[in-house]
This record gives structure tokens, sequence and C-alpha cells, in this order.
């Protein structure tokens, strides 16, 4: 008894691009972040901002006590007010002495000890001035500026806390660029996603649709989350192998 023959269909083989499509969940992340702190330690009397506000470059965001600072302004002010009148008066002795000397009636020696006493007058009054920028600094110290355009994204101190030097009071983040960030398995051609445009869709805001381009693809040690879909290998043990970060 004969066979039923088969139905045999002919394709033609042709090479073609593999695509990969998957969807993955990060978070909006700033580029960069600043930790600001004053310059010198003192007592906190004004935290001018909280977190979530945005800030202007130049904008005041806390200070401390400038009581010493200033106290230390005016003695500067009025050491470089004595340096000065002390500076006049030996230019005064210095115009004598030459006009003495002119004259026939003075000495080459009172000339020479009338410029000596007017270099150290100038130079007195040189390091006055030094003395008076250095206060001034440090009373402008005394006020936490931003060094740009930013949000504010945690307070790291209170009125009335005692801070060092340099020690973290706010922290700021850029608002010249953000940045999303995802975790995912090493999916196949991966390494080759450099510059591919992505879309973006916010889940717990309204956001409008946006783009944006992976620039960076750099390995990471924290497990993947579950909601990436990727299972683990058992119930108490989080996956473990390779995964990767994407900016």
């Amino acid at each position: 008894m004969a066979q039923t023959p088969l139905p045999v269909e002919y394709v033609t083989a042709a090479e073609t691009v593999l695509t990969f499509d998957t969807a993955l969940t990060g978070s909006i992340a700033a580029r960069d972040t600043i930790n600001i702190g004053f310059k010198q330690g003192g007592r906190i009397i004004e935290v001018a901002v909280k977190e979530g506000d945005k800030v202007a470059r130049g904008q005041e965001l806390a200070r401390t006590d400038p009581t010493q600072q200033e106290q230390s302004l005016m003695v500067a002010r009025a050491k470089l007010a004595t340096a000065a009148a002390q500076r006049d008066q030996a230019r005064q002795t210095q115009t004598r002495a030459e006009g003495l000397l002119e004259a026939g009636v003075g000495t080459r020696a009172s000339l020479d000890n009338a410029l000596q006493q007017v270099s150290a007058a100038e130079g007195a009054v040189t390091q006055a001035r030094t003395a008076l920028d250095q206060a001034e600094r440090a009373v402008a110290d005394t006020t936490l500026i931003s060094p740009a355009d930013a949000i504010v994204i945690s307070r790291k101190g209170e009125v009335g806390q005692i801070v060092g030097a340099a020690q973290p009071v706010i922290a700021i983040a850029r608002t010249e660029g953000i940045e999303a960030v995802f975790q995912t398995p090493d999916l196949p051609h991966l390494k080759d996603a450099i510059g591919l445009r992505i879309s973006l869709r916010g889940l717990d805001t309204r956001l409008p649709a946006m783009e944006a381009t992976i620039r960076e693809i750099s390995p990471s040690s924290i497990p993947i989350p579950a909601r990436s879909r990727c299972a683990p290998r058992s119930r108490t043990h989080p996956p473990t192998w390779p995964c990767w970060a994407l900016r």
C-alpha cells in the first residue's frame, strides 16, 4: 500500500539582524551629587532649604554664627587703618628729609633712615591688607552657598548643631544632567548596546515618554531584583550570575 506523500515547503534562507526586546525596571538619578560643608567649623544658626527644594547657583543654603569672625574683621580693619596712618607719617618724614638734604641742612643718613621707615610701614600695610582679606573671607565662609543650579537631596545639619570644618551639611544634585540606571543579566549582544536609543516610561509618577542613549555598561555585584524577571536558583539564595548596570 502506497504511503501518503508528506507536504514539503521550500524556503529561501537569508541573513537577518538578530533583535532582542526586553523591559527593565530602574531608577532616575542625578549624574553629579555634591556634599557641601562650611570651610570653618561653628554652630549652625540657620538652614534655609529643605529636601526637594530647587536652588540656584549662588543661593544661600545655611549659616553658622559669625560673631567671632565679625569681631576678627573689626580688629583687622583697625590694624589696617593704623598701618596706613603710620605709612603716611613715614612718607611725610621722608619728604622732610629730602627737602633738608636738598637745602644743605640735612644728612644722607637721616634720609636713608626715613626711607627704611617708609619701606617697613608699606610692608606693614601689605600684611594688614592680607589679614583683612582673610578676615573678610572668614565672615563670608559662615554662609553656605550653592555652587550650581541643583536640587537639595538631604539635610545633614540642623539649627543649633556644632559642625566641623568641611563636615557635610547639605547634599545637592546638579540639575544639568540625570541618568536612568538599570540592572540586567548578561543578555546576548549586551556589549553592542552602547549608543543604542531606548524608550523610558515612568511607573510611579506621570512623566512624559522619554528617550535616552545607553552610554555605559559596567559590571555590578548587586543581585538582580526579582521584578526584572530573573528567577533565583532557590527561595533562599538570590541569583549570583553575572549582572550588569546600564546607564
